[in-house]
């Protein structure tokens, strides 16, 4: 089959046209793809970040709850160290700081726990040496189940 220069040149014509076509459709779908990717890949940084920053307060609220679980038990003990050497001042400082203590964790646990910080808090307005000493024991003994908890919050 023999071409002359008018077929020729109709083809080379077409093809001229339609070339530029055809590299535009797969430059359009290759962007499109890389694209696609570009942005599932941002979506996955997206959400990891957020995960980690979950993370991050969930371990920052959990070790705020663990310092307010050591000062409740440690104000609990000074406030029955006031008490055995019988020092007003120190009674009446170590008291607030008891009931502030309290205050502060009372929020923040659960309604199971929450009884048993009310239970503590009206048993410790006494001054009975004897009393104290079991109320401290038993905050001392209740103190690694409440950070327990803590873990599983």
């Amino acid at each position: 089959m023999k071409f002359d220069s008018s077929q020729i040149t109709v083809v080379i014509a077409i093809a001229a046209i339609i070339s530029p076509v055809i590299v535009a459709v797969v430059n359009d779908i290759f962007t499109y793809k890389l694209k696609k990717r570009e942005f599932e890949s941002n979506t996955l940084k997206l959400k990891q970040e957020q995960e980690f920053q979950q993370h991050k307060l969930d371990i920052e609220s959990q070790n705020d709850l663990r310092r307010l679980i050591s000062n409740f038990v440690a104000s609990a003990n000074h406030y029955y160290h006031a008490i055995l050497i019988e020092d007003l001042g120190l009674i009446d400082k170590s008291q607030d700081e008891f009931a502030n203590s309290n205050a502060k964790l009372f929020v923040e646990l659960s309604t199971e726990e929450q009884k048993q910080m009310l239970d503590w808090l009206n048993r410790s307005h006494t001054e009975n040496k004897l009393e104290w000493q079991n109320l401290v024991n038993e905050i001392n003994s209740e103190a690694p189940k409440l950070l327990k908890s803590v873990n599983h919050k």
